[in-house]
């Protein structure tokens, strides 16, 4: 009796639901008639038949229109208030349409088609005669057409009034057909129909989608030009594991035929998808055993339910196979809701072991167990330091034990695969307390690609490795990379970071090219600047003098970028300069060829970079090694300066004075400019003084040490 009870419950809400009363489909023939008259002004406007509407965006175009939009505003008030033109019109005089009258003029065509389609539907009734025995009764059915379910209108008999279908139901679009459902991987579902052959229409049909679930409240709908409808996943949406009914009306600008019949559908459980980022993170050594802690993230799609909790497994001796791959022993171990992260204790040294994390999320009595994340840690690797020296070792780690003199070599080719070899010096006497070298590189920027504009997602290569040197993989040509060297210890620390910068060389250029490689066309870089030199000014304002080559280049060439900087000594033809700090840099034209460096210390080694930009590209830097003589006036160590200015024949002295002047003012920032020496004898004002000259005193100072820079 409860089965049948249940039964004929499910039987009055598919009766009860599947009808439809005529707000619905007039909710969808005013959204027709706003497209209609939208498309009839990009019409008017283009001065052609016709200018049809993309199905796939019509209503977010119609929305950026300001006149479409108001008329939709008069389509998507509560169907219940439909048959009231008077509130209608009230609710378009509002403060937004108050100033603008086209606005407020689309606004009242909608509620003005609402109550002229309310009050008389589409078609005409048949005459008392054609109608058949049944419906020449006397019953007074209705009054008005809208007392009448969907399109039917209200027709008078011989003695009374019945709901009868107007006589021609070609004004009106066929119902769709097919309607069939996909479920999406974030839990919710797609709808799909077809449309219905021979239609016969006007030119706009719009699709309303009405489904109903038990355990929700009321109908729900969804409008749409496309032949799909995309339905949100739970909360808000499709509840998992619930049998719901869906059906679908084709509707335009007169009316339509109506809905499918319902067609139910149970959208399955989706299981939770792995959870993100499962790694090691620390490893503990006491009593002979390691206690591992592991942590992850949460799944992305758990069909919008909660996680209840995470169930993790472990396990020695285990082949390397499928994430899925388990052992019917294997440990396991809850953890509580809101916990990510979780210590295996007590692991034997030196073995690998195999992880596993699944979420878990309860509905409705069932426990669903999502999909498995799973990886391989080791414990420590033999030998072990004696555990007297465990104390000791570690906190000499944790104090100096880091990477220095990080060195690529040239990237070349190997099977077809462009390679690096990267090898490190390491800056530690307990080189015993060091287990491993984390190193992780990523693609910085690419030749023809402006770094301001680079993807910001760039893909982390990482590795590991115990001796100190490593192929790095997974290379591009002519590209910049960032590479990063952690120590890790045998305690589960890591070390201190060091960075160092990269750049692979075009793939035609590349050492170990075959035929197997396919080198990308790409246009080719400027030339860098040739015949690079320094010279040495006796001046603050101007220290050392860059001078370079016009390279053979086409018209677009428009700059130069000059980049400068302490750095340590290395061969000449290295293009991976290592800085010991920020380099400055500066902009030159590229009509000149000269620039001005200042900033420099007495018995320095300096690297300074020229490169060649045009309008698409940059070059590959000119470098240029060089060291400040001894002799060279130290202008920015105060202590000099004021010795300096108690001589005031000194020729430096006015110099030195605008220097102490500019202490103040953001002297030692990393970007600045500097002075250019065109190929003219009349030298450019000194760019680096416009940034820091205040006043004409200044201005006159630095013309007069120009001046005599020129004597020399």
């Amino acid at each position: 009796m409860r089965g049948l009870g249940i039964g004929l419950f499910l039987l009055w809400i598919i009766i009860h639901e599947g009808t439809c009363n005529y707000a619905e489909i007039l909710w969808g023939q005013c959204h027709v008639f706003c497209l209609t008259r939208y498309q009839s002004r990009l019409q008017k406007k283009a001065g052609l038949k016709d200018v049809p509407l993309n199905p796939d965006s019509a209503f977010q175009d119609c929305r950026k229109d300001r006149q479409c939009k108001w008329c939709l505003f008069a389509c998507q008030r509560p169907h219940k208030d439909f048959g009231d033109h008077k509130d209608c019109v009230t609710d378009c005089r509002n403060s937004r349409t108050k100033r603008n009258p086209l606005r407020r003029g689309a606004c009242f065509d909608g509620c003005h088609f609402i109550s002229k389609s309310y009050e008389s539907k589409y078609g005409t009734c048949p005459p008392p005669a054609e109608l058949s025995v049944i419906d020449k009764s006397c019953a007074q059915e209705c009054q008005k057409d809208v007392t009448c379910v969907g399109m039917s209108k209200c027709c008078n008999t011989t003695c009374g009034q019945i709901c009868h279908s107007p006589r021609n139901l070609n004004g009106f679009p066929s119902k769709p057909r097919n309607l069939r459902f996909k479920e999406r991987k974030d839990g919710g579902l797609l709808v799909e129909w077809d449309k219905s052959l021979g239609i016969q229409s006007s030119a706009h049909i719009i699709y309303i989608l009405r489904w109903w679930c038990p355990y929700t409240e009321g109908v729900r709908y969804s409008i749409t030009t496309k032949l799909r409808a995309r339905l949100s996943g739970y909360p808000g949406g499709v509840h998992p594991a619930i049998r719901c009914n869906y059906m679908v009306a084709s509707i335009n600008i007169h009316g339509s035929q109506g809905f499918t019949k319902p067609i139910g559908y149970l959208k399955k459980f989706l299981h939770p998808s792995p959870p993100l980022n499962l790694e090691r993170t620390k490893r503990k050594l006491h009593d002979g055993k390691v206690d591992v802690t592991v942590r992850w993230q949460a799944p992305e799609f758990t069909d919008g339910l909660d996680v209840d909790r995470y169930v993790v497994f472990w396990s020695d001796g285990l082949p390397r196979a499928g994430n899925s791959y388990m052992r019917l022993q294997m440990n396991r171990k809850i953890v509580k809701m809101g916990k990510t992260n979780y210590t295996i204790p007590s692991l034997e040294p030196g073995i690998m072991y195999f992880v596993q994390v699944r979420a878990v999320v309860d509905w409705r009595g069932k426990s669903i167990r999502g999909q498995p994340a799973s990886t391989y840690i080791e414990s420590f690797t033999f030998p072990l330091p004696p555990e007297e020296d465990v104390g000791r070792l570690r906190e000499e780690f944790l104090s100096n034990s880091r990477v220095y003199d990080i060195m690529v070599d040239e990237p070349v080719f190997v099977d077809s695969k462009l390679k690096a070899r990267a090898s490190w010096s390491l800056y530690s006497d307990s080189e015993s307390a060091v287990e491993k070298y984390i190193l992780y590189w990523t693609l910085d920027v690419c030749d023809g690609e402006a770094k301001h504009r680079k993807t910001p997602s760039r893909l982390i290569q990482e590795a590991e490795t115990q001796k100190q040197e490593f192929d790095l993989f997974g290379l591009e040509s002519g590209c910049v990379y960032e590479l990063t060297i952690h120590t890790a210890s045998f305690f589960g620390d890591r070390g201190e970071g060091q960075k160092q910068f990269f750049r692979t060389p075009p793939c035609l250029k590349t050492k170990g090219r075959t035929d197997k490689v396919v080198c990308q066309s790409k246009a080719s870089p400027p030339s860098p600047p040739r015949a690079v030199e320094v010279t040495f000014q006796p001046t603050c304002a101007c220290q050392a003098v860059v001078s370079w080559q016009r390279p053979d280049l086409s018209a677009d060439m428009a700059a130069y970028s000059v980049r400068w900087g302490q750095s340590r000594k290395q061969d000449v033809s290295s293009l991976a300069v290592v800085y010991n700090a920020e380099p400055y840099s500066i902009n030159v034209s590229g009509s000149h060829s000269q620039a001005c460096m200042n900033l420099l210390r007495p018995g320095t080694h300096y690297t300074v970079q020229v490169y060649t930009h045009t309008n698409t590209s940059r070059s590959s830097p000119a470098v240029r090694h060089f060291t400040m003589p001894i002799g060279t006036m130290p202008c920015f160590s105060f202590k000099n300066v004021e010795d300096m200015q108690r001589d005031q024949s000194s020729p430096a002295a006015t110099e030195i004075s605008i220097v102490e002047e500019m202490k103040g003012k953001d002297l030692r920032r990393k970007t600045t400019t500097a002075s250019v020496y065109p190929g003219s004898s009349a030298p450019s004002l000194h760019k680096a003084a416009s940034v820091f000259v205040q006043s004409m005193i200044i201005s006159l100072s630095c013309a007069a040490v120009y001046q005599r820079l020129l004597l020399v």
